[in-house]
């Protein structure tokens, strides 16, 4: 197993990635710790009304401290390339079917 994927282990994602995944991906998921140093100059208040993208939603890290942090579910979009990274998100934050929607892309 890749170190980076020990991390990303170590961070809660159960998928087993290659070295060749994770260079083709670049999926090295942001450790919590790092996430609230980011969220830690927002107010109370823009925590609570505004809403959040995240671009690159991984495992759901970033998506998973917000919620901790008092956002609304409703106020957070997230954007996932890898479908297996993608439904990994979904169970983790009790996301049910009815709520999301998988868009595949062909090139």
């Amino acid at each position: 197993m890749s170190t980076k994927n020990k991390h990303n282990q170590q961070l809660g994602s159960t998928i087993e990635r290659s070295d060749d995944r994770i260079r083709q991906t670049g999926e090295v998921f942001t450790p919590e710790s790092d996430i609230h140093k980011m969220i830690d100059s927002l107010s109370e208040n823009e925590l609570k009304t505004n809403t959040f993208l995240d671009y690159c939603a991984g495992n759901g890290n970033f998506s998973s401290v917000l919620i901790g942090r008092g956002v609304p579910q409703q106020n957070i979009y997230g954007v996932e390339y890898m479908e297996d990274n993608f439904f990994e998100l979904c169970d983790r934050l009790n996301v049910d079917q009815q709520v999301y929607k998988l868009v595949r892309h062909h090139v």
